[in-house]
């Protein structure tokens, strides 16, 4: 008799799935792995009107790689599943050639407000500035009139955990928003943030994600 490991099947239909004809097991092949799924949206120089808004995962366009990792507006890539463990904000320093404003960062992280939906029920909500990232750069710099700042502290052990954990696969709706709101209550702030250059500002959904070996 000759010896060989069985010829395993793959399973119609259901992407990673595959049988063990020989004992009938059926099991996945999936990768495992602590990331972020996340997508980057761009904010234009000079003055952000009251209503200002950028939504996240939902045009998706000529994007490549280092602005979204996904392939389908609002949804995971086929055959993926998320337990969503937390949420960050980041205001890459630079666009292109441009040298980002630190005090363009000041005014995005103080003066947009963030909402982040799964199926049209909001899961977090508030000011940019709550949504540290823990990515980022930080030190000192010799540039004139600039500085390095971030979204928080630039630390993974600065990521702050929602404290409900949200599992979500490829069926689920992701979307995000940031906003300039008008601030008509207080007549001292109603001047909306004018941005001196073009931003980026990128959204991270991050914690567990699994994703089919083949699909």
């Amino acid at each position: 008799m000759a010896n060989g490991s069985n010829p395993v099947e793959p399973v119609p239909g259901q992407p990673g799935t595959y049988l063990n004809p020989a004992t009938g097991e059926v099991f996945k092949l999936v990768e495992f792995r602590d990331d972020d799924v996340y997508d980057t949206e761009d904010l234009a120089s000079g003055t952000q009107a009251a209503g200002t808004r950028i939504e996240f995962f939902v045009t998706l366009g000529d994007k490549k790689e280092l602005d979204t990792n996904l392939d389908t507006p609002r949804r995971l890539p086929r055959g993926s599943t998320m337990v969503i463990q937390r949420i960050g904000l980041d205001v890459p320093l630079v666009v292109g050639n441009t040298l980002v404003s630190v005090n363009d960062v000041k005014k995005i992280a103080y003066g947009m407000y963030m909402r982040i939906e799964i199926n049209r029920i909001v899961i977090a909500e508030g000011p940019a500035y709550k949504f540290g990232s823990g990515y980022g750069i930080v030190g000192s710099t010799t540039e004139n009139n600039a500085s390095i700042v971030s979204i928080g502290v630039a630390s993974t052990a600065a990521k702050r955990d929602l404290a409900k954990q949200h599992f979500i696969t490829d069926d689920h709706s992701l979307y995000g928003k940031g906003e300039f709101l008008a601030r008509d209550w207080d007549t001292d702030a109603t001047t909306q943030p004018n941005l001196a250059s073009v931003n980026h500002v990128r959204l991270h959904l991050g914690g567990r994600l699994s994703q089919a070996a083949t699909k």
